[in-house]
C-alpha cells in the first residue's frame, strides 16, 4: 500500500493546529472547565463553603430575579459600566490625540499617562478616598479656597454623588489603556493623508471627523468591546471604594454576587447572579459584532 502524502496546504492547516492545540487546552483547562462548574453550580442549592446539595433546577434564578434589589444592581452596574466606558472613551481620546503631537518632553509624557493603570486597585482606593474625603480630602479644601465653598461635599455619602465619584474615579484609573490603544494606531497613520486634507483647506475639525476617527475604527471596536467587558464585571474598585453604600446606590450584580457567596453563604444564588451577568455579556457581544459586521458590509 502506498501511503498518500499530505499537500502543502494540508502540512500548513495541521502545522498551524499543533501550534494552536497547547493554548487551546490551556484555555480550555483555565477557562471553560471553571464557566461548565460555574454554571452547573447555579443549579443547585450549595450552602456554606460546601460544593454538594439537593438539585433545585431555576430555583436560583428565581430567588435572585424576584429580590427588588436585583434589578437596582442590574441598573447601577449599567450606569458604572456605561459612564466610566463613555468617559474612558472620551479622555483616551483626547489624551491620545494630544501625546501624538510633538512637543518636548513628549517621551516623558507617555510613561507617566500609564501611572493610573499599573498602580494596584487597592492604592488607587486608598488615594481616592482620602483626596474625596469630606474633612480632610484635598478637593473640598480646593474648593472652599478657590470657589468659596462653605461646607464640605460628602463625596461618599450622597447616593447620586458616590455614584458619580465612583465612575470619575474608574475614569481615572482605567484610561491609560484607551489612550495607548488610540495613540498606537495614530502614530501610524500615513501623515501623507493629512498633508493633502491641508492643501484641500480642510479645518481640524474636518481633519478629524474624514480622517482620524475611521482610521481610529477598528481600534474602537476592539476597545469599547474590551473596556465594556472589564468595567460590566469589575468588582474590585466598587467594592473597596464605597461597598455598594450609601445603601444600596453603588449596589451592583459582582459586589451581590460576592455578598451572597461570601455573606449570605448561598453559592448557588452567588452562582446565578455569575450566570446572568455572562448571558447578558454574551448577548450584547454578539450584537454589537453583528452590528459591526452589518456597517462594514455595507460600507
Amino acid at each position: 500500500m502506498t501511503r498518500k502524502r499530505l499537500t502543502r496546504k494540508q502540512r500548513e492547516a495541521l502545522y498551524g493546529i499543533l501550534l494552536v492545540l497547547p493554548s487551546v487546552v490551556v484555555i480550555g483547562v483555565t477557562a471553560a472547565y471553571p464557566l461548565v462548574k460555574g454554571i452547573s453550580f447555579s443549579f443547585y442549592k450549595l450552602a456554606g463553603f460546601t460544593y454538594e446539595g439537593p438539585f433545585v433546577g431555576f430555583a436560583n434564578y428565581a430567588r435572585v430575579i424576584g429580590n427588588s434589589l436585583f434589578m437596582e444592581s442590574f441598573r447601577n452596574n449599567l450606569v458604572w459600566a456605561l459612564g466610566t466606558l463613555a468617559g474612558q472613551i472620551l479622555v483616551g481620546l483626547v489624551t491620545a490625540l494630544l501625546l501624538n503631537r510633538r512637543f518636548r518632553g513628549r517621551s516623558v509624557a507617555q510613561g507617566m499617562i500609564l501611572f493610573p493603570y499599573i498602580i494596584p486597585g487597592i492604592v488607587a482606593v486608598i488615594v481616592w478616598r482620602w483626596l474625596l474625603h469630606d474633612q480632610y480630602g484635598v478637593i473640598n479644601l480646593v474648593l472652599k479656597r478657590w470657589i468659596g465653598l462653605e461646607e464640605s461635599i460628602h463625596w461618599f455619602a450622597t447616593p447620586n454623588l458616590a455614584m458619580t465619584s465612583l465612575i470619575l474615579v474608574g475614569i481615572w484609573k482605567f484610561f491609560p489603556f484607551v489612550t495607548i490603544c488610540f495613540l498606537a494606531r495614530l502614530q501610524i497613520v500615513p501623515p501623507e493623508l493629512y498633508d493633502a486634507a491641508k492643501v484641500d483647506g480642510a479645518s481640524l475639525w474636518k481633519e478629524f471627523w474624514h480622517i482620524t476617527l475611521p482610521q481610529l475604527r477598528e481600534v474602537f471596536f476592539v476597545v469599547v468591546l474590551l473596556r465594556g467587558i472589564f468595567m460590566y464585571i469589575k468588582f474590585d474598585i466598587p467594592w473597596l471604594l464605597t461597598g455598594g453604600g450609601p445603601g444600596t446606590s453603588t449596589y451592583t450584580l459582582p459586589i451581590m454576587s460576592y455578598v451572597e457567596a461570601f455573606q449570605q453563604m448561598q453559592r448557588g444564588a452567588s452562582a446565578a447572579i455569575a450566570c446572568v451577568l455572562f448571558v447578558t455579556l454574551v448577548g450584547v457581544a454578539l450584537i454589537y459584532f453583528l452590528a459591526f459586521e452589518r456597517r462594514e458590509a455595507v460600507e
